[in-house]
């Protein structure tokens, strides 16, 4: 029986198309990972879900590092059976947005909530 989800964190979970046409669940933890594996220890980072196969990964940091780390992420998508090639990513340089309410450390679904 697979998770169905995790109560308080839905917000942290993306909902990505598969190769079959089918919605997958990703969990946050396993985008966390490899962010933490790829980015330098003292970036902080928000992933955002804003579309059905849109995604956009934000950090301070140099573009290629960006690049590297979507490359990353593609390659954990692809173990999961996502259409990496639907994807349509947005990598944008700047510091993340403070907000005392929200981790700066964050992957965030803002489509398709319930």
């Amino acid at each position: 029986m697979a998770i169905a989800r995790i109560e308080g964190r839905q917000d942290d979970q993306l909902q990505l198309p598969t190769r079959s046409g089918d919605i997958q669940t990703v969990f946050a933890d396993a985008c966390s990972r490899v962010l933490a594996m790829t980015l330098p220890l003292t970036v902080d980072y928000r992933l955002l879900q804003t579309g059905s196969a849109q995604l956009t990964l934000i950090a301070d940091c140099e573009l290629w590092m960006l690049e590297h780390c979507r490359e990353a992420l593609n390659a954990l998508f692809i173990r999961q059976d996502i259409a990496v090639g639907q994807l349509i990513w947005s990598l944008e340089l700047q510091t993340v947005p403070v907000s005392f309410t929200a981790k700066r450390r964050r992957i965030v679904r803002q489509w398709g909530r319930e």
